[in-house]
C-alpha cells in the first residue's frame, strides 16, 4: 500500500532562463536520500536511479499544475489545467531533476515571478517512508499553506511522523525469527544474519582448496597425470550430489511409487527412483515405461 504527499521543501525555481524566452527547463524536484517536511513527516529516497527507470519505462509525461490541483482533483473532480509538463527525469547533484515542458501562461508567470516554487507530489510507502514514484508537481507560493491543506483532506489516511528511533527499530517477528533478545540493535541483528548465511553456505563448509588437491594427487597417483601443472579449475558445491539411500529409503519409495502408479503418475530417474544410476540406466529405465505405456489398451 502506497500514499500520495507533497513536499514541505519546494525548490524556487530559475526565472531568469524563462525570461530569456526558454520553454523547457531543469527543476530540482527530489532530494536524494532523507526529505524532511516542515509538518514534521519524513520521507526518504534511497533508489532514485529506479524512480527514473520507472518514469521512462511510461511513455506519458507527468502534470506540473497549479497550488497542487491535480491532488485535489482525484477527490473533487474539480478541473486541474497544466502549467506544463515533465518530460525527463534524471539524477544528478544529490537530486532526481525533471524536464519541464511549461506552456506559454506558466512560463510567463514564472519569468515575472508571479510563481516562484516547484513542490514535487509523490507515492511513499507509509510504513517506512521509502518514495515510490513521483506523480505530479506544482507551482506554488507557500508550499508550507500548500500541504497544510492537503494533511487536512489527507488526515485518515495519514500515519504519525516517524522519529529516527522509530526507523530503527526491528520488528518484534524479525527478533523472534532470529531468536534475539527484543532490545537487540541493527548492528547485533545484522551481525546474526551474515553468522546464519555464512553457516548456510556450501563454499564456507566445503574445504574446496583441500578437496581440489586430494583430487590431483589421486590422479598423479594413478597416473593420469604425471608432473602436469593446473592451469585453470572451476568448482561447483552440489548438495547433495547423490541421493541418501537407506532400507526406510528404498521402502518409502516404493510405497510412494504404488501410490502415484495407482493414479497414472510415474516417477523415474535417479532423483525421481531415489536411486543410484547413470545416464544409461534413466534410458533403459525410460524405454521401458514407454513400451510399458504403449502395451496399454486403447
Amino acid at each position: 500500500m502506497t500514499h500520495s504527499a507533497v513536499a514541505a521543501n519546494a525548490a524556487e525555481l530559475p526565472a531568469a532562463e524563462l525570461a530569456a524566452g526558454a520553454a523547457r527547463q531543469w527543476a530540482q524536484l527530489l532530494p536524494v536520500g532523507a526529505i524532511n517536511g516542515r509538518d514534521g513527516r519524513r520521507f526518504r529516497l534511497s533508489r532514485p536511479a529506479a524512480l527514473v527507470e520507472a518514469f521512462r519505462r511510461d511513455p506519458r509525461p507527468l502534470p506540473v499544475d497549479y497550488e497542487h490541483a491535480s491532488a485535489a482533483s482525484r477527490t473533487t473532480g474539480a478541473p486541474a489545467p497544466a502549467a506544463g509538463w515533465i518530460t525527463d527525469l534524471k539524477v544528478a547533484e544529490n537530486a532526481i531533476w525533471g524536464l519541464i515542458e511549461w506552456n506559454e501562461k506558466a512560463r510567463a508567470m514564472v519569468a515575472a515571478r508571479e510563481y516562484r516554487f516547484l513542490s514535487p507530489e509523490f507515492l511513499y510507502d507509509p510504513a517506512s517512508g521509502e518514495v515510490r514514484a513521483l506523480l505530479s508537481a506544482g507551482l506554488v507560493h507557500r508550499p508550507n499553506l500548500a500541504l497544510a491543506a492537503l494533511n487536512r483532506q489527507e488526515a485518515a489516511d495519514m500515519t504519525p511522523p516517524r522519529t529516527e528511533d522509530d526507523a530503527l527499530r526491528i520488528p518484534a517477528a524479525v527478533l523472534e525469527a532470529l531468536r534475539l533478545p527484543n532490545d537487540t540493535d541493527v548492528e547485533a541483528a545484522l551481525a546474526a544474519i551474515a553468522t546464519l548465511r555464512e553457516a548456510a553456505d556450501p563454499e564456507k563448509v566445503v574445504p574446496v582448496a583441500a578437496m581440489r588437491e586430494r583430487v590431483l594427487a589421486d590422479l598423479a597417483r594413478v597416473g593420469v597425470v604425471a608432473g602436469h601443472r593446473l592451469v585453470s579449475h572451476h568448482h561447483v558445491v552440489l548438495d547433495p550430489a547423490y541421493v541418501h539411500i537407506t532400507r526406510a529409503s528404498l521402502a518409502d519409495v516404493a510405497d510412494k511409487k504404488r501410490i502415484l502408479g495407482l493414479r497414472g503418475v510415474h516417477s523415474v530417474g535417479r532423483y525421481g527412483s531415489w536411486t543410484y544410476c547413470s545416464i544409461e540406466d534413466n534410458i533403459v529405465e525410460a524405454r521401458d515405461l514407454a513400451r510399458a505405456f504403449n502395451a496399454l489398451p486403447r
